[in-house]
């Protein structure tokens, strides 16, 4: 995949269901033409046949459809979506300062870059230098897959100088890697606007990921 270059009050959890983070997808149709089978179809759309046979429940008989016939396609994920599934296969990978893999663990940044790695965007490696790459956004205009940054978050840190980043999940969550978790590292952090840790070392977001 060609990559895009780009110059403790809250509540934690290990579980998939994290608010404001579901898959939100666009969904498209098909109408058959004579001589078109699923399989053709699939293969013409690139797109599995078990999915295409998923999304179309409503036909009896896989193996008769009829010109004119209007299927549904499966749903497409966003880049955020894509993003946040890869993120959330690593929770529980352990903290590792410097880390950058599964199999070092990883530190925030280090979470950061790989997952954003894994869908073709490659990012700066610390937390300070992902903090200048991308569009700055306002809480209020956050997405789900942008990134947050905070500040001062170790006591021998320059003044405002960003040293943690975590991956926005949407409905106030945020997927991060952190010492801070008793070893866990990989992490759900639900309501961080009602964390007084969280809002008072906030330091701002940015949106790396393409538009639609």
């Amino acid at each position: 995949m060609k990559k895009t270059w780009l110059a403790a009050g809250a509540l934690l959890s290990t579980f998939w269901g994290f608010g404001g983070a579901a898959m939100a997808a666009t969904t498209d149709t098909y109408t058959v033409q004579r001589g078109d089978t699923l399989y053709k179809i699939a293969t013409k759309l690139g797109i599995s046949l078990a999915d295409l046979e998923r999304a179309n429940p409503q036909i009896p008989n896989f193996n008769v459809i009829w010109p004119g016939e209007v299927l549904h396609l499966p749903s497409q994920p966003t880049p955020a979506d894509t993003v946040i599934a890869k993120a959330m296969a690593l929770l529980g990978t352990p903290y590792g300062w410097g880390g950058n893999t599964p199999q070092t663990g990883f530190d925030c940044s280090g979470f950061v870059q790989y997952v954003f790695g894994q869908v073709g965007v490659a990012l700066p490696r610390t937390a300070h230098e992902q903090a200048t790459v991308g569009t700055p956004v306002s809480v209020s205009q956050l997405q789900k897959g942008d990134l947050l940054f905070w500040k001062d978050t170790y006591a021998n840190s320059w003044a405002n100088h960003v040293t943690h980043v975590g991956i926005y999940l949407g409905g106030g969550d945020v997927i991060e890697s952190s010492s801070s978790h008793n070893g866990i590292g990989v992490i759900v952090v639900h309501n961080i606007w009602q964390s007084p840790y969280y809002t008072s070392h906030y330091w701002g977001a940015r949106r790396v990921l393409p538009q639609p």
